[in-house]
């Protein structure tokens, strides 16, 4: 009996050392690529002139960091907030938040207008609905402003020019934060633009749909 025990034991190990060899695998894989990327993007910024803003990290340890949270599931994006001429870093981090929120609300704005006019085309039966340029300018704005609670910035750059800074805030959001940051935005400039039932049904279906965040 004790060795049968033993038996079952052994193959139960044995089942699950390929399953062990493919995570080890793909592990090191990720850390090849991660490593890589991690690389690239240290040298431009480097040649680029930019220096770590507001924090006691090293530009390699701040890059290292950002890229292992935004790797670290399927759900993070990244959002970068740029701003070219500010007079200090405490404006520059500011209009860095604001401008990462219009550059993921114009990104949302964009993605679904897509959508929406690729369905429209496909269906020559259905016409442009009267009000949905209100509600695309209106869904944008309200995105603007409900995804401010949802983006988190990983770390700042700053690079000295003649007269004054560029600054940079490198933000990462969490697409299912994002979705319902979305879902309360479309609600309103559905409300709004008083789109018809069947048009809001429409566009609703792609709100929550995930897509990459332009720069």
């Amino acid at each position: 009996m004790k060795r049968m025990k033993q038996a079952i034991l052994v193959v139960m190990i044995l089942a699950l050392v390929p399953s062990v060899v493919v995570h080890a695998q793909s592990d090191k894989k990720y850390q090849k690529e991660l490593s890589k990327v991690y690389k690239k993007k240290t040298k431009e910024l480097k040649k680029d002139g930019w220096e770590v803003s507001g924090s006691s990290l090293t530009l390699e340890a701040a890059v290292m960091k950002h890229l292992k949270t935004l790797n670290s599931n399927e759900q993070k994006r990244e959002i970068i907030g740029e701003v070219s001429n500010c007079e200090s870093a405490n404006l520059g981090k500011q209009h860095a938040y604001d401008n990462a929120a219009i550059t993921y609300a114009n990104s949302a704005g964009a993605f679904l207008k897509g959508k929406v006019t690729t369905e429209l085309s496909n269906n020559a039966a259905t016409e442009l609905p009267n009000g949905i340029d209100n509600f695309y300018a209106a869904y944008e704005r309200k995105v603007q402003a409900e995804i401010q609670g949802s983006i988190n910035a990983t770390f700042s750059l700053i690079k000295k020019k003649e007269k004054n800074y560029a600054y940079q805030t490198w933000f990462i959001v969490d697409e299912e934060a994002a979705a319902q940051a979305r879902m309360r935005a479309a609600k309103v400039a559905l409300a709004e633009s008083k789109l018809k039932q069947e048009h809001a049904r429409m566009i609703s279906k792609y709100i929550e749909e995930g897509f990459d965040v332009s720069e």
